[in-house]
C-alpha cells in the first residue's frame, strides 16, 4: 500500500475547513458587489428615486477594498435624490445600507430652481 496517501479524518476536516472558511469569505464579498452594482444600475437608468449618478471625486470618499475592488465594485460619491418618488422612503434606507460612502442629496425645486440639500 505504499505510494497512496493516508489521512486521518481529522486531517481531512482542518483542510475543509481552510479551504471553506477563505471561500466564504470571497463568495459574502462577491454577494455585496453583485447586490451594489445591480443598485448602481437603477440610479445610472434613473427608475428608482435617485435622480442620476453624480460622478466619482479621487480621494473623497474611501475606495472599495481587497478583494472587492477586484470583483468590480466601484464607489458611489453624490446621488441625488427625490423624495417625491420614494414616499416611504424603502429606497434611501437601501441605498444608504448598501453604499455607506454615498453623500446623498435631497432634490428639491423651488421657483422653478433644483436645491440641494445634504441627508
Amino acid at each position: 500500500m505504499s505510494g497512496r496517501f493516508h489521512f486521518s479524518l481529522r486531517a481531512l476536516l482542518v483542510a475543509t475547513m481552510l479551504i471553506a472558511g477563505p471561500l466564504a469569505w470571497l463568495a459574502h464579498n462577491l454577494m455585496i458587489v453583485r447586490e451594489r452594482k445591480a443598485i448602481m444600475t437603477h440610479i445610472e437608468r434613473e427608475d428608482w428615486a435617485f435622480i442620476k449618478f453624480l460622478g466619482a471625486a479621487p480621494g473623497s470618499a474611501k475606495k472599495p477594498g481587497w478583494p472587492r475592488g477586484y470583483l468590480g465594485d466601484r464607489p458611489l460619491y453624490w446621488v441625488g435624490y427625490d423624495s417625491d418618488k420614494d414616499p416611504d422612503g424603502a429606497q434611501l434606507s437601501t441605498v444608504r445600507r448598501v453604499f455607506p460612502e454615498a453623500n446623498i442629496y435631497l432634490m428639491t425645486t423651488v421657483d422653478g430652481r433644483v436645491l440641494c440639500t445634504q441627508l
